[in-house]
């Protein structure tokens, strides 16, 4: 097998051009992946949660001959909720599809609400091994991330800003270089530091005296 030159080996696998190897799970860099939260965060994710579409109880009615007559004689539905969907959903071929044009579309189980299409997209860090392509939109990153949208979060919960240390490409490049001279790969932003010292810090211990520069987040940015 020929490992491409370009390729950068990470701790969660690998990265080739825009291509992400992560945990198992390949995706395009260039494009919005699923975005993951704990379902307690978003202040207001409880009353989409109660128009949602309860997969435990439509299986349940599916098979459920008293359900077919009047599911409100049915004893034996879920009384509590199981996996939930919100926003927006619409049938294909039998089976629940994220509706594009909507605001949003998402997966609430029992402890984390998963964001597979929304109109409002961050940038934040890949998740762990528990969700393989997938980013963590608690902690600020460089991946391109679906979101829910910011009013569902309660005004008083927003990130903090953070700084991130921008480098170009480099004809003499360190290992957290561009590999690309041209086309959207040629500038990478590596790290999420809480103040200004730390993204300075980093640099000037990792890209040998070599330019770069500094961005801040803010709420603004999301």
């Amino acid at each position: 097998m020929t490992i491409p030159a370009n390729r950068v080996y990470t701790s969660f696998g690998h990265i080739t051009g825009s291509s992400v190897y992560h945990y198992g799970s390949t995706f395009d860099r260039t494009l919005a992946i699923t975005g993951v939260v704990t379902s307690n965060k978003p202040e207001w994710l409880h009353d989409d949660i109660a128009d949602g579409i309860d997969l435990d109880y439509d299986e349940h009615i599916a098979d459920c001959e008293v359900c077919a007559d009047d599911p409100d004689d049915c004893s034996e539905a879920p009384i509590e909720r199981g996996t939930t969907l919100i926003g927006g959903w619409k049938l294909v071929d039998g089976q629940y599809t994220p509706d594009t044009d909507s605001e949003y579309s998402a997966i609430v189980g029992e402890m984390y609400c998963q964001v597979v299409h929304s109109k409002r997209t961050v940038r934040r860090a890949l998740c762990s091994p528990c969700f393989p392509g997938q980013a963590d939109l608690d902690t600020p990153g460089e991946y391109l991330a679906f979101d829910l949208p910011l009013d569902m979060y309660g005004a008083d919960d927003t990130l903090d800003p953070y700084f991130t240390v921008v480098i170009p490409w480099s004809d003499s490049p360190t290992s957290w270089h561009p590999t690309q001279k041209t086309g959207p790969f040629a500038t990478l932003t590596r790290g999420a530091f809480a103040t200004e010292e730390q993204a300075h810090e980093w640099a000037r211990a990792h890209l040998s005296s070599q330019p770069y520069t500094l961005r801040r987040f803010t709420l603004a940015d999301y």
